[in-house]
């Protein structure tokens, strides 16, 4: 469905009275998981025609509803964000190519076992799917679809059939319509129960089933590679409420920290703080809690502690607690000791890395007499400078045509350069005639591996300084789109960086591709965000003296 462009048609912000009654529709652990952020509606039209609404919560899609329909979709990003979002199916890593390619999700390709158990599903709802990876990992989910028959249908049917519609899949359209981050990657959790001991011991003439499940559950160990540690299963996993205690320490003293201005949203402080601070690999269901509810928990964190109180809730409207005040001095947070919790986000000091702008020559009619001799040229190909100079050279010297300084033209020679020229010629004038008989191309490579290939004279990037109604000045910069820009990831940058609003605008005349409309003067500090950052030649930037003069 998202594998073309789609269109959008309209996005605008809804009331906090509209995000309200589409969050009562998607349950309140999926709506605690979103928090309080901003939703936006854009309106698109698929490929095909089809259309559909968006819900956009900070510029990131979080569902997809088709238009006339009544069931919103998780995009990828919502199942990444919290395990509530819709049943989870799971399948080798090597189906997502079929799913990728646009095929649906046939039921023999997915694993149903004691470590993959089916979930419960009814036919029509949505349904994610993740991936067992070679290296015995769980990546994503990756796909969002529509379930064709319900999990009761599909043992009815021995796992035999379409399953799942896909929709959506991770890379697609969809997907890149928001911050585009990489599918999340965790490691399976195998729990263990302990049999009571009167089991160990069947009565006579008994089937010795628990032996049976425990090698079935053994073999499916062995398949995705994990070794079994006897002495650590021994010890009892982690309850989800002490998990959910240590967490919510860690999260008050090193995500939300005393700098925090207050009063500091609960559904913020959940989804910002207390989630990004689960250990590697942990995940966190309030529903399997005894506290069922985040609310609730606060409540009785408050209560549990003898020495008083953790924070103080307060209440501004029905449903929107706020943490009016932390008590930082207090003796359960002092105790608290920081061990495998996540206080800190592992940002990799990766360097931006921008488009390489490569210079080169096409082959044209002219020429490609000349270029056969050097090697195996057709009409179109691309050659550097400096092959075309060894080409030249090859050729002048193989036909004996070298006069030191000079060269003397032939009649391949002569065809290439003005009518009227003299018999010899330097090697400079020669090479200079030549280029001009090519096509002068510029070949853009981008971080990703794509190439744009700009045949001719390649558009400069272009800053303009305008004034507007009410003495308001703004910076218009043209022609990045031909360079492969993400304008929607550079308007961020350009936002965090100077503090001001940065929009795109299309069909603008003299621009190809969106122009980029900043307030203020930003030409200096744009500038030196293209030639440092993203590493574009000066050449190629026009506009640059526009910047305000520093003051000394």
């Amino acid at each position: 469905m998202f594998k073309k462009p789609f269109n959008v048609k309209k996005n605008t912000n809804v009331r906090s009275s509209e995000r309200k009654k589409f969050l009562s529709r998607v349950g309140e652990e999926v709506a605690t998981a979103i928090g309080k952020s901003q939703l936006a509606v854009a309106g698109i039209a698929c490929f095909n025609n089809v259309r559909m609404n968006l819900y956009v919560f900070d510029r990131q899609p979080l569902f997809f509803e088709l238009d006339g329909e009544c069931t919103p979709y998780p995009t990828v990003y919502l199942t990444w964000l919290t395990e509530a979002a819709c049943p989870i199916l799971y399948v080798h890593e090597k189906v997502f190519e079929f799913l990728e390619n646009g095929a649906d999700l046939m039921l023999p390709g997915v694993l149903k076992s004691a470590l993959f158990p089916l979930p419960e599903i009814q036919a029509g709802s949505p349904v994610a799917i993740s991936l067992l990876t070679s290296d015995a990992k769980i990546k994503g989910p990756v796909a969002v679809g529509q379930a064709l028959m319900s999990s009761n249908d599909m043992i009815a049917n021995r796992m035999q059939g379409r399953g799942v519609q896909v929709l959506h899949v991770f890379r697609d359209t969809l997907w890149q319509f928001g911050s585009k981050v990489a599918a999340p990657i965790r490691a399976i959790e195998i729990k263990e129960e302990i049999e009571p001991e009167e089991e160990a011991f069947p009565a006579l003439g008994s089937e010795p089933a628990a032996k049976k499940d425990v090698e079935e559950v053994t073999e499916q160990i062995a398949e995705v590679a994990i070794q079994d540690e006897p002495e650590e299963a021994e010890e009892p996993a982690e309850s989800q409420e002490d998990l959910l205690n240590r967490t919510f320490m860690a999260a008050l003293l090193y995500r939300l920290t005393k700098s925090a201005t207050f009063p500091y949203d609960v559904g913020q402080f959940y989804s910002n703080c207390l989630l990004k601070t689960l250990p590697d690999g942990r995940r966190l269901d309030m529903k399997k809690t005894k506290y069922k509810k985040f609310s609730t928990f606060l409540k009785e964190m408050n209560q549990m502690h003898n020495e008083g109180p953790i924070l103080k809730i307060t209440q501004k409207g029905k449903g929107n607690d706020m943490i009016s005040e932390v008590h930082w001095w207090h003796p359960a947070l002092k105790r608290f000791e920081v061990t495998d919790e996540r206080i800190t986000d592992e940002v990799t000091e990766a360097k931006v890395v921008g488009p390489v702008i490569v210079e080169q020559y096409a082959v044209t009619e002219p020429v490609v007499i000349l270029f056969r001799s050097y090697g195996p040229v057709k009409k179109g190909d691309l050659l550097e400078a400096k092959d075309v100079r060894q080409a030249v050279t090859h050729y002048v010297k193989s036909q004996g045509r070298n006069m030191k300084k000079s060269v003397a033209l032939d009649d391949i020679l002569r065809a290439l350069v003005p009518s009227g020229s003299p018999a010899e010629m330097d090697w400079n004038t020669l090479m200079q005639h030549i280029f001009n008989k090519m096509t002068k191309t510029f070949v853009i490579q981008l971080p990703d591996g794509r190439e744009l290939i700009k045949r001719g004279k390649i558009p400069i990037i272009t800053f303009l300084v305008q004034k507007r109604a009410g003495n308001k000045v703004v910076t218009l910069i043209n022609n990045l789109a031909v360079y492969g820009f993400d304008l929607k990831e550079l308007c961020h940058q350009i936002q965090h960086g100077v503090a001001t609003s940065a929009t795109l605008v299309n069909d603008e005349p003299n621009c190809e591709g969106p122009q980029v409309v900043v307030q203020g003067n930003q030409v200096g500090f744009i500038g030196d965000l293209l030639q440092e950052t993203y590493g574009i030649d000066k050449k190629f930037i026009e506009g640059l003296n526009l910047a305000p003069k520093k003051k000394k």
